[in-house]
């Protein structure tokens, strides 16, 4: 009873919506810290991933590259071309660990690498290629640079095929995580690594920045975005315009976000308990003194006026309802007094009024004895217990006018104005009248003149017969 008393207060449920409340905004902090802290070390982790794998990547090029340069020296030198070169180029091959060194002076079969080598040719200026895949289907990238003659004349371009598989190595040495993706995009935009092998020299539009990202940093020319899918990092290798991008997934929680998200949980569990329980005493406190009005006020039902109600010292709603009932105990227990002093008059005016009764059947004459010559009956019926109806007779001798003695018959019926105790009244007034009167005289005009003139006199209330 008490546990349902308690569910079902208004302060439990004023509590409750405050607890669930709180623990939503709770959870909601919690969450949108552990958000923060994630995307702040998922951004520091990225930062890090992306300078390691660009510096890398520029390293490796740069050596191939100054490699390269150097045997197009010697190979200018020497005037070498694509018929004579076939050892010197192997020989290379070995120095810089590529897969292919050769001298083209027209097309090499691949139009990705022709699409290069035109360029080269025509600018005069070394350039890696596109990704793309060769006739072994394997991926590769290619380095060109020209060769000129003694008049200073392009006249061939040595080509260096490397496949990128040292790219895959450089992106695995060391990832933050298994979710963690990393990929290497050209200047037109193709995958040069990726960890789908699949999308291998495809477009890469992942990469392009759309209107929903946002640039939360740029630290040493990378740049640091966030989007619905997680956290990312772009970074252009200078002056090759290689982008390296790192991605780390949103719900991929660092070390340091799974702590702040335990300690965070720890801590909103922590607080729900105390909370629950400062919520339970406060409630036990506050509905204390109410269990006890309950009780009061249950016998107060039962008819005790008189049970104490509990004293509240805190200036409180349940003060405010204590002192309402204890007026309204008063209130009722004068009301009672009231009620039983009414009770009693009541029924000592009802006994009044049947004792009054009972003397107005008592005044009705008696029956006649019976006579040959005249039959009288009545019934007085009133509507309430005493009325104003009226009927009597009586006969008496008397001496006529020719000095013979007769009996005559007196009798009268009538009616009072109004109904209960004042008619009743009245009506035995008439009846004292009619008696009186008719004893003295026979004559019906000075009988009804004498009672006429006494009901007058004296009738204030204005009640007639």
């Amino acid at each position: 009873m008490k546990l349902r008393r308690i569910i079902g207060s208004l302060s439990f449920r004023i509590n409750l919506t405050l607890f669930i409340i709180i623990g939503v905004l709770a959870f909601g902090f919690s969450k949108a810290m552990v958000t923060v802290s994630n995307v702040v070390n998922n951004g520091n982790q990225c930062i890090n991933l992306s300078a390691r794998v660009s510096q890398s990547i520029e390293s490796q090029l740069q050596r191939v590259e100054n490699a390269v340069k150097a045997c197009a020296g010697v190979t200018q030198a020497k005037q070498l071309t694509q018929y004579n070169s076939r050892a010197f180029c192997d020989s290379v091959k070995s120095i810089v660990n590529v897969d292919s060194v050769y001298i083209c002076v027209r097309t090499s079969g691949n139009e990705t690498v022709d699409k290069c080598l035109y360029e080269v040719r025509d600018n005069g200026v070394s350039a890696w290629t596109e990704p793309y895949r060769d006739r072994n289907n394997r991926a590769m990238v290619s380095f060109l640079t020209p060769l000129t003659n003694k008049y200073n004349r392009i006249y061939a371009v040595l080509c260096v095929n490397m496949p990128t598989g040292w790219i895959r190595d450089i992106a695995n040495e060391d990832h933050v995580s298994k979710h963690t993706t990393i990929s290497v995009v050209s200047p037109e935009s193709r995958y040069i690594y990726n960890k789908n092998p699949q999308l291998f020299a495809t477009g890469a539009d992942s990469v392009t920045i759309g209107k929903d990202d946002v640039c939360l940093t740029t630290i040493n020319d990378i740049r640091v975005y966030m989007d619905s899918i997680g956290t990312r990092t772009h970074k252009t290798i200078d002056p090759y315009k290689w982008t390296v991008q790192c991605t780390i997934p949103m719900d991929d929680y660092g070390w340091v976000a799974l702590i702040i998200m335990v300690s965070s949980y720890v801590m909103i569990f922590s607080l729900f308990v105390l909370l629950a329980i400062s919520i339970a005493l406060v409630i036990r406190w506050y509905l204390h003194p109410l269990s006890k009005i309950v009780d009061a006020t249950d016998a107060i039902s039962r008819g005790n006026f008189d049970v104490e109600l509990p004293r509240i010292r805190q200036n409180t709603d349940i003060r405010q309802l204590r002192d309402s009932f204890t007026r309204m105990q008063q209130a009722l227990k004068q009301y009672i007094q009231d009620l039983r002093y009414t009770t009693e008059q009541k029924v000592s005016i009802e006994r009044d009024i049947a004792i009054a009764a009972n003397l107005q059947k008592g005044m009705l004459p008696k029956p006649l004895s019976r006579r040959s010559d005249i039959d009288i009956h009545g019934l007085l019926k009133p509507a309430k217990t005493v009325g104003g109806d009226l009927f009597d007779y009586f006969i008496r001798h008397s001496m006529g006018d020719d000095g013979e003695e007769r009996e005559y018959l007196f009798f009268c019926i009538g009616d009072i104005s109004g109904k209960g105790v004042p008619a009743a009244l009245i009506m035995t007034v008439a009846g004292h009248l009619f008696r009186n009167i008719s004893r003295r005289t026979t004559n019906v005009a000075r009988i009804c003149e004498a009672m006429n003139s006494e009901l007058a006199d004296g009738n204030d209330e204005n009640m007639f017969c």
